[in-house]
């Protein structure tokens, strides 16, 4: 009776350990990523420039699409944050956009408890966070005094 409540905790503990080792496989190269988007909708008048504070990103953002009608877009950094900078094409009035994207790589030492004692044996694993900001401007005509 001994040897059947061990041997069946022997096998419980091996399909546990088993178990364990499918959940954590991926395919090779293989990193899952976690996609955030907003759409920011901005006025500005025609020849002004527009400023735009940006959420934090840990590696910073980058201008994927640039706008089709503009005379400056930038992203500045300063004092911990980043500011976007548009500015349109002199004298035009219209909808543009810009798409704006930062992605951090994310390692993770924790692993559910599944494989306590394993962490020194193999690499963290990786999540990639990618933000994506579409920036849609209206470009107004300014309203002049007669």
């Amino acid at each position: 009776m001994e040897r059947m409540r061990l041997s069946g905790c022997i096998a419980a503990a091996m399909l546990a350990l088993l178990s364990c080792n499918k959940a954590e496989t991926t395919p090779a190269g293989s990193i899952p990523v976690i996609i955030s988007e907003q759409t920011i909708n901005a006025t500005v008048d025609k020849n002004e420039e527009y400023r735009l504070t940006l959420p934090y990103s840990a590696t910073g953002y980058s201008i994927a699409t640039p706008a089709g009608h503009s005379a400056t877009s930038a992203i500045v950094t300063g004092n911990e944050s980043e500011v976007l900078v548009y500015t349109p094409d002199e004298n035009y009035t219209g909808s543009d956009a810009l798409l704006l994207v930062a992605s951090d790589t994310l390692e993770d030492g924790q692993h559910g408890g599944c494989n306590k004692g394993q962490d020194e044996q193999r690499s963290p694993q990786r999540t990639v966070r990618q933000q994506k900001l579409l920036i849609k401007v209206e470009v107004l005509e300014t309203a002049t005094s007669s």
